[in-house]
């Protein structure tokens, strides 16, 4: 894990000097970018392991960058974290909507980021499929619900047969519910496996996951355990 390569998108010097300073000596390569139209070059030539992106940038907004990588199939699995000067909730949820994987608001400490890039990169490490270990041993596991179907062989999940456009957090989460086979997990459950103990900020942040999860599965798929939490529907 030493070595990732982290992407520092921000059109401040004094915040990408500072973010680069303290992710090198966690023992990270940065990358710094000032534009989102650089940011978007800079990985299309070298693929980061996470990008740490500003929301407010001079030619493209944080929300188009990210949008954009995920439209790219190199980028579409790159873990984001937004910075933003704003506490709004808006914008966290506009974020996650497209695929922004934790947020951090301005101003923040170099530990807090660090411990975040960490916790991103952990799960995305220990994510089934990742490494020839304990993933390859769930790497022949194929769920079905209805005309779903996750392949944990492919880490790819089809709706009769065409490919739909999950992002590594919300695979996690559907994972997490297919294997219970229809019983119902608690939403403290499911962000504390799914987050592994690594969460941060407002837990309403997995129930947007789960309504852009419903959006691409259908309607019926995820069902809601009324005050407690969700299951995929048996059969």
């Amino acid at each position: 894990m030493a070595n990732e390569l982290i992407l520092v998108v921000d059109d401040e010097a004094g915040i990408t000097d500072f973010v680069s300073y303290n992710l090198e000596q966690a023992g990270y390569r940065a990358r710094v970018e000032a534009t989102g139209k650089g940011a978007l070059s800079s990985a299309a030539k070298e693929t980061p392991d996470l990008v740490v992106l500003d929301l407010m940038l001079p030619d493209l907004s944080g929300f188009e960058v990210c949008k954009a990588l995920r439209q790219k199939e190199a980028t579409r699995r790159v873990p984001v974290i937004m910075l933003t000067a704003r506490d709004d909730e808006v914008d966290k949820i506009v974020g996650l909507e497209i695929g922004a994987d934790d947020y951090v608001t301005k101003p923040f400490s170099p530990r807090e980021l660090v411990a975040r890039v960490g916790a991103v990169l952990r799960r995305r490490h220990d994510e089934p499929g990742a490494s020839d270990g304990a993933g390859a041993a769930n790497a022949a596991n194929v769920f079905r619900c209805g005309d779903i179907v996750m392949d944990g062989a492919r880490r790819v999940v089809t709706k009769n047969g065409e490919e739909l456009p999950i992002n590594p957090k919300e695979y996690a989460i559907l994972e997490l519910l297919m294997k219970a086979r229809g019983a119902a997990l608690s939403r403290d459950r499911i962000l504390d496996v799914v987050w592994a103990g690594d969460f941060y900020g407002d837990a309403r942040q997995l129930d947007v996951y789960i309504y852009r999860l419903r959006e691409k599965l259908g309607e019926g798929v995820i069902e809601t355990a009324r005050g407690f939490g969700y299951r995929v529907k048996s059969g």
